[in-house]
């Protein structure tokens, strides 16, 4: 079965598991809460490829994703995006526009890992979906913040992509929380 057609059969779960992981995440900044729930999509896409990384540094790696696994993700967000009346193309160019700030990566993100696998277990999520749950929660955040006026549209989506993708390609710091989520 093709994974985005398996989202699809488990999106009632994984949008549950959404809404729930929003909760976990800052509730008064909107942009470090899409950052976080982006990164941690993208580390559920190192996690789910199975690569053996090195000792956990916060160093960038390049290749530990799978190529058509990291695309089903992208074009699941584009899709919930147009969806909901945003345009995904915008975002490439409101890439450049984004502050240094915006693009921080949040070493943090590890320290929510295990809540965030918890939070999957609850409610049935398998490993192959859990990249989906947080890209949910990033484009619920991404609709909101546009809806709100707090975040246009494709500076939202331009931070997601930059996030989900320094997710996808950096070791994740130590964490001193309990297992792995390989």
């Amino acid at each position: 079965m093709d994974l985005l057609n398996s989202v699809q059969e488990k999106y009632p779960e994984i949008n549950q598991a959404a809404g729930q992981w929003l909760l976990q995440l800052p509730q008064n900044d909107l942009k470090r809460a899409l950052a976080m729930a982006a990164e941690m999509a993208g580390l559920m896409l190192i996690r789910s490829s199975g690569v053996k990384l090195p000792a956990p540094s916060g160093t960038i790696v390049l290749g530990a994703t799978r190529e058509e696994e990291a695309q089903a993700v992208q074009r699941f967000i584009w899709g919930m995006a147009a969806g909901n009346g945003l345009d995904p193309k915008d975002a490439g160019s409101a890439i450049s526009q984004l502050s240094t700030e915006d693009r921080k990566y949040i070493p943090e993100i590890s320290g929510l890992e295990q809540a965030f696998l918890d939070l999957c277990e609850l409610n049935q999520i398998q490993q192959q979906h859990r990249t989906f749950v947080a890209s949910a929660a990033v484009i619920k955040l991404v609709l909101a913040g546009n809806q709100l006026k707090l975040l246009e549209g494709k500076m939202g989506l331009a931070m997601a992509m930059w996030h989900l993708t320094m997710g996808s390609k950096t070791i994740p710091y130590p964490t001193t929380h309990g297992r792995s989520a390989c």
